[in-house]
């Protein structure tokens, strides 16, 4: 794990996701209501609901109503993280690797701390981005993104169940929920499931105490891509590599 000076240490946190399949081939899922309550909802797993009424756009819905709540965003163990944009710092600095990004909303948009390795040289690049900016980058992840993907009608067992995962990124709350999404463009899957955190650990990291429901299988179908890239355009622009 990554210990930073600034007292808060990050870490990637992988989730290795099981999607439990009721009996008669229904799958039970909960979305989390801003109160803390669950809400069950019922469809079958062989049956695609049409472009943008299915789960994703449910929770679009969801993560709206929870917008004034949002603390900060956490990113790693992923394409875009550790590959994507390790290559573009490393222009500046050859041996730059990036373990992880994190943003963090503000009143006036969000600030952004993309994070090095080694663990112990507190290596963090840092900048600031409009609300503007920040509601784009949002949109092009959420609205034009997961909000526009029909439910599954098969899928894997467990998430990930291919490798490499283009886009791990979880939304953590100002009342210790979470919500999450893993993308892995080999099988053409998204997984989205949110639970619950209390505060962080000894090291740092959000200390994750339990998920709601099984979570959600969309297909991706080429609607995370704008996402991925307004999300890599955004960092890149905003933030430098530190200066020694």
């Amino acid at each position: 794990m990554k210990e930073y000076s600034d007292g808060f240490s990050r870490t990637a946190i992988t989730l290795v996701v099981i999607a439990v399949v009721i009996s008669s081939g229904i799958l039970v899922v909960s979305l989390m209501q801003p109160n803390g309550n669950t809400t069950t909802t019922t469809t079958t797993t062989t049956t695609a609901t049409n472009n943008g009424a299915g789960y994703g756009s449910a929770a679009v819905d969801y993560i709206e109503s929870r917008r004034d709540d949002v603390v900060f965003y956490w990113s790693s163990n992923n394409t875009l993280v550790n590959e994507d944009l390790s290559s573009y710092y490393q222009a500046t600095e050859p041996s730059a690797f990036v373990d992880g990004v994190f943003i963090n909303q503000t009143e006036s948009g969000a600030d952004i701390s993309v994070l090095f390795s080694p663990y112990h040289e507190n290596i963090v690049g840092e900048g600031s981005i409009d609300s503007d900016t920040y509601e784009t980058m949002n949109g092009a992840l959420l609205d034009e993104g997961i909000g526009l993907m029909e439910d599954a009608s098969t899928h894997p067992s467990s998430f990930p169940s291919t490798w490499p995962i283009e886009l791990y990124i979880y939304i953590f709350f100002d009342d210790n929920t979470f919500f999450y999404l893993g993308h892995t463009s080999s099988d053409g899957y998204v997984f989205i499931r949110n639970g619950t955190w209390d505060g962080f650990t000894s090291g740092g990291d959000p200390s994750i105490t339990g998920f709601v429901g099984d979570g959600h299988w969309l297909i991706e179908g080429g609607h995370l891509q704008t996402g991925i890239s307004s999300l890599y355009s955004v960092i890149t622009n905003n933030v430098d590599y530190p200066e020694a």
